[in-house]
């Protein structure tokens, strides 16, 4: 099997399978339970993820059971403790955005907020023309993606965050997709709320973590028990740590044969997110002729598994189609996101299934 689809979900580390294996089921809170590699464990990992997403000493952290989780819980506390008070009753995204902020935003518009989603550049980013042009007083909280995880596009992050600041606006990020790909440092960051989760770092499923800038500290967020899983996230964000510059250096390098590859051999390829900052691990591309949905079937059936979106994240057609790409084009467009368990050969086998199964229909 190539796996190729490492945004929507990544394999657990064999290394957090063997932890979390360990009888963790008892309660931590319970009165008999004093296993000292068990606290070791936790002050180390919860050590990891500081150091992985470069927070503050002061910057709080709360368990949640992932981005969907983290969304509600951010929302809610905003429009009790913010947004109502203000009567700042806009929440702002972009069009592009994903399901779990989609969904909060939906939410709360039943109870007389207002969702407002701004257009994007021919890129997919959301500059600071584009938000000052959208802007109104009655923003309260601005959500987005800080990558996008089909074109791996980077949101310009640090402009958004001063026009937010200046603006009375709260920052909201979502960082999963750029979580353990590109190094960062949250406290330099003008980011008010930033949540990832670990089943897309090589971590186990339902669980991730919500950081609050300490000027947040007011937002009681309580967290979950979930013992395994927080062990289990900690070692993930342990190993991706200590692959990052592997990610930054050797992923993109594996990324590049396999764009170059497809490239020599498939006239017509267009590429979509070269021309800006992007994620290494990830390549969007467009094979005209064949429709997305059935180029991923045919490779599925060669166990090849490439994405055209869905899921977390919107159709990558329709994304494109926000982007101005032509509607025939977009299609046809389909995306692949490597991982640090992606091995050369697997790329160069998957370049030729590609170029073989869309050669039936030149």
């Amino acid at each position: 099997m190539i796996y190729l689809d490492n945004h929507r979900a990544t394999r657990p580390s064999s290394k957090v399978v063997e932890k979390i294996s360990k009888e963790l089921w008892l309660a931590p809170n319970a009165p008999y339970y004093n296993d000292p590699w068990v606290v070791q464990e936790l002050e180390k990992g919860l050590g990891n993820i500081y150091d992985l997403t470069g927070a503050g000493k002061d910057a709080k952290f709360v368990v949640t059971s992932g981005e969907e989780d983290a969304a509600r819980r951010v929302f809610s506390k905003a429009f009790q403790d913010v947004v109502y008070k203000e009567g700042k009753n806009f929440f702002l995204a972009p069009i592009l955005e994903n399901a779990s902020i989609r969904k909060a935003i939906e939410s709360y518009e039943e109870v007389g907020c207002v969702g407002k989603y701004l257009p994007v550049n021919e890129n997919g980013e959301l500059t600071v023309e584009i938000l000052e042009k959208h802007y109104t007083p009655k923003a309260g909280i601005l959500a987005l993606s800080w990558a996008n995880p089909l074109t791996g596009v980077i949101q310009p992050i640090e402009e958004i965050g001063e026009f937010c600041k200046k603006r009375g606006i709260l920052l909201y990020v979502q960082g999963s997709e750029m979580f353990a790909k590109l190094f960062m440092r949250l406290e330099e960051l003008p980011i008010d709320f930033f949540s990832f989760s670990a089943d897309l770092f090589h971590g186990p499923k339902g669980i991730g973590g919500l950081f609050l800038k300490e000027k947040m500290a007011k937002f009681e967020l309580a967290s979950i028990a979930n013992l395994p899983g927080l062990i289990g996230m900690g070692i993930a964000a342990g190993e991706v740590l200590d692959f990052m510059d592997g990610m930054n250096t050797e992923t993109a390098y594996q990324r590049s044969i396999f764009e170059d590859g497809l490239a020599k051999l498939i006239g017509g390829i267009q590429f979509f997110g070269r021309e800006s900052r992007r994620l290494p691990n990830t390549s969007c591309f467009a094979l005209p002729g064949i429709h997305a949905e059935y180029l991923t079937f045919l490779l599925s059936q060669k166990n090849v598994f490439v994405t055209y979106g869905g899921g977390r994240a919107q159709k990558l057609e329709y994304q494109l189609l926000e982007m101005g790409v032509d509607p025939i084009l977009a299609k046809s467009a389909i995306s692949v996101a490597l991982s640090m368990d992606t091995s050369e050969s697997e790329i160069k086998r998957a370049i030729e299934i590609i170029s073989e199964t869309r050669g039936i229909y030149d």
